[in-house]
């Protein structure tokens, strides 16, 4: 057994987003979409349930990229973002459509607590969508932030 500190390099990020695919699975949804992205919100990978529609892998990178940009989950973000609409329009632009304050999108970290990138859900509720994705990251031994 290698004593190497996990990392988000792709065969852990298909590890994870195969993982969470899995876990949605499980519990019969199966039209979903997994995005893994590094710390700069770059795609890793992405995986499509069957049945996805259209904007499955927009809709989860997306909500990586709000949560790399933010430092947290999408969810928490969206809770910021509930009393301030007015400033939703800017961060839409900012980010050229990449924003989507919506759960289901959480950052991910190693050991020492570093962002290593992020990965997201799409197709459940929110909830379902971080339960599955934050389950697959710990499945790998990195880690979500408190």
């Amino acid at each position: 057994m290698s004593n190497t500190p996990p990392k988000l390099d792709l065969e852990h990020a298909l590890q994870l987003a195969r993982y969470a695919l899995e876990l949605a699975r499980r519990e019969q949804v199966t039209a979903v979409t997994v995005v893994v992205t590094d710390a700069g919100g770059n795609i890793r990978c992405a995986l499509r349930g069957d049945g996805v529609g259209h904007f499955g892998v927009d809709i989860a990178h997306a909500k990586c990229v709000t949560a790399v940009g933010f430092g947290r989950s999408s969810a928490k973000t969206a809770a910021v973002f509930a009393d301030k609409p007015q400033l939703l329009p800017s961060f839409v632009s900012l980010t050229q459509g990449k924003f989507m304050p919506l759960g289901g999108g959480v950052v991910v970290v190693d050991a020492s607590g570093a962002i290593v990138g992020a990965a997201a859900m799409a197709g459940s509720t929110p909830e379902n969508d971080e339960r599955f994705v934050t389950a697959a990251i710990k499945s790998i031994g990195l880690d979500v932030p408190a």
